[in-house]
This record gives C-alpha cells, structure tokens and sequence, in this order.
C-alpha cells in the first residue's frame, strides 16, 4: 500500500493539477495510456488493501492461527491486489485517447456507448463500495466479539464475584431489616 500512495503522488500529484490548469497534455502518447492506469490502480490497490487489513483484523481476533488452517501469505495476499487492480482499471487505460489539434497534445476519455456508465458504477462499487459493506461488516463483528471476550472475563473475575456476593449479602440483610 506504500508503494501504491507513492506511485499515486509521482503520478497525479504533480501531473493532474499541470493538464488541469494548462489545458495540455505534454507527456507523449504513451503515457497517455500508462499514468491513468498508475493513478487507478494505486486508487485501488489502496481501497483493496484496506479491506484486506480489515479482514486480517477479523482472522486474528476471531480464529485461533492453526498450522492445519489454510493462509494465504501476504506477498501473495499482496500479488492478488495489484493483480485485479490493475485488471479492473484496465478498461479505463484502454479508453484514453491522445490527439493534436493545432500543435496542442490532448489526453482525454474516449467512450462508446453505455459502457462508461456501466464501467463507472463497477468502480464505483469495487472502490468504494464493496471495501466499505467489507470493512464495516467485520469491525461490527469485531466490537461485538471483543464485547463478549470482555464480558465473559468480567463475569469470571475474581473481584467482580466478590461483588456481586457482597452486594447479595446487603440485600438479605436489607429485607431481614424491612
């Protein structure tokens, strides 16, 4: 994920702001195609791995690590996450247009069809969607595990039982006394 935000602030820090202000593309036909799929994917390799931690959060407090049990390891956890980043902004690269007009170098999207309305809700939805239902699913589940943990520990202390005789001792002696 560090690589991810690095590659995003070489990437679009410097450049997005330098095409928004001046109108130009300067940066050759190549990389008309290469920086947006930079700039996604390093979006999404951030969402994704977000999820991924939270859901290696889940694993932790809720399974016992058992050597028999299946893991993934996290260069392959890692693999995964550029993989499909990559792969789900692809279209999104693909449909990057250069063109010249008048001596003026222009990088712009070039869709057909329905098929950016249909590309933008995906994204949408694996971005920010999908991370977020993931992520608060599983910190949900978490409170309420931890919550429980807690409050089985409470009720096996040692204090908290001389408490709770004591404070039953006083009601017996209160209804004796009424």
């Amino acid at each position: 994920m560090a690589v991810s935000d690095i590659i995003m602030c070489i990437t679009a820090v410097p450049i997005t702001p330098y095409t928004a202000f001046t109108g130009k593309w300067v940066f050759g036909q190549h990389f008309c195609h290469f920086l947006p799929l930079c700039q996604g994917a390093s979006i999404y390799i951030s969402s994704l791995s977000l999820m991924g931690i939270a859901l290696d959060r889940y694993k932790a407090v809720s399974l016992s690590y058992n050597k028999g049990s299946w893991q993934i390891p996290a260069w392959g956890f890692i693999f995964i996450i550029d993989i499909t980043s990559i792969l789900l902004i692809m279209p999104y690269s693909l449909h990057m247009k250069w063109e010249e007009y008048n001596g003026i170098e222009l990088c712009t999207e070039d869709w057909r069809g329905s098929f950016r309305i249909s590309f933008g809700l995906v994204t949408m939805g694996t971005q920010f969607g999908l991370p977020f239902l993931c992520s608060l699913f599983v910190y949900i589940k978490i409170l309420h595990m931890l919550k429980d943990r807690t409050g089985q520990r409470l009720a096996s202390s040692v204090h908290l039982a001389r408490r709770r005789d004591q404070r039953e001792r006083n009601r017996s002696r209160s209804r004796v006394l009424l």
